[in-house]
């Protein structure tokens, strides 16, 4: 179980399905995976995003979503949501959020975007290298600009890594 209520709700974003995500947090755990975020998509198929990693953090394989598609739907079988949903099992990707604080010390010197609560410098809108992250306090070097931004982690409302090509 993730200790901070609003990171929890980051991970865990429907609110109709909060109530089993301690479980579903617990499950994929001792199957040897984190879950990285979940995502309602409300469509014409009604779709639940479940977005994963190994604990070890090797490389997620089609025929881990596989697994996880099959153990996530006997879960959902047994602690009914209310409504019918597909799911769909992912790894990351490439442009993966970051969400809780141990995401960010583990791509410190990563370019990143980040969406902050607060405004800093009459923004709230950067990109940048994450080149510090101590004490729940993150800077960034702003490039483009060659300066520095420092935030703290409790600002973020959102992050995730920017692939370069």
């Amino acid at each position: 179980m993730l200790e901070d209520e609003e990171i929890f709700n980051k991970v865990i974003e429907p609110l109709f399905i909060r109530n089993i995500g301690p479980l579903i947090i617990e499950t994929l755990k001792n199957n040897g995976y984190r879950l990285i975020r979940l995502r309602e998509y409300k469509d014409s198929s009604n779709t639940l995003q479940f977005m994963i990693e190994h604990n070890n953090m090797k490389n997620v394989e089609i025929s881990d979503c596989v697994k996880i598609s099959k153990l996530l739907t006997n879960l959902l079988d047994k602690n009914p949501i209310g409504s019918n949903f597909n799911i769909e099992v992912s790894s990351p990707g490439v442009e993966r959020p970051l969400i809780e604080y141990s995401d960010f010390i583990r791509f410190k010197g990563s370019k990143i975007r980040v969406l902050l609560k607060k405004e800093i410098k009459d923004k709230n809108k950067y990109v940048g290298k994450l080149i510090n992250c101590e004490n729940e306090k993150m800077e960034l070097l702003i490039e483009k600009k060659g300066s520095n931004i420092t935030f703290d982690f409790k600002n973020i409302k959102d992050a995730n890594l920017v692939y370069e090509f």
